[in-house]
């Protein structure tokens, strides 16, 4: 098993120190973390949907964690909105809403983290789903 050098600050060495902690242990984890998020943004395709007053396509390249579903995605107070969260080729998360009968233009909202998705009125339902799917994201996929 190859050798691989790290800096950790002396604050984080002391904390490190005082806890007993295997460091190799917690940085494997936090690669194999990070190079399965890596994988799951590499699976991305070419997402296009309408949103707007007159619809304009817009295109993004992503994965959908919930994918827009008039009939499986509504939630909300609203009983005719339904919504869509991707993951982007970026690690952004997108979220689509739209109305079933259109009684509102749909829209597209980025947002850096989940967290920030999240603040913004997402549906319980739609986070928890949205979240499975981040959750399933954790599986380390190989090609053999």
């Amino acid at each position: 098993m190859p050798t691989i050098n790290i800096d950790v600050p002396d604050e984080l060495a002391k904390q490190v120190s005082a806890r007993e902690l295997r460091v190799s242990a917690i940085c494997q984890r936090a690669l194999r973390a990070e190079i399965s998020h890596l994988q799951m943004i590499e699976q991305a395709v070419g997402i296009i949907i309408q949103v707007g007053k007159p619809a304009v396509d817009i295109g993004f390249r992503g994965r959908w964690l919930v994918e827009p579903d008039i009939e499986k995605s509504r939630a909300g107070l609203d009983e005719g909105a339904y919504w869509g969260v991707a993951l982007t080729k970026r690690g952004r998360i997108a979220i689509y809403r739209a109305h079933v009968d259109g009684e509102w233009a749909a829209s597209l909202s980025d947002y850096d983290t989940f967290d920030n998705a999240i603040a913004d009125d997402l549906p319980e339902e739609i986070i928890a789903k949205a979240k499975k799917a981040l959750s399933d994201a954790d599986v380390m996929w190989r090609d053999i």
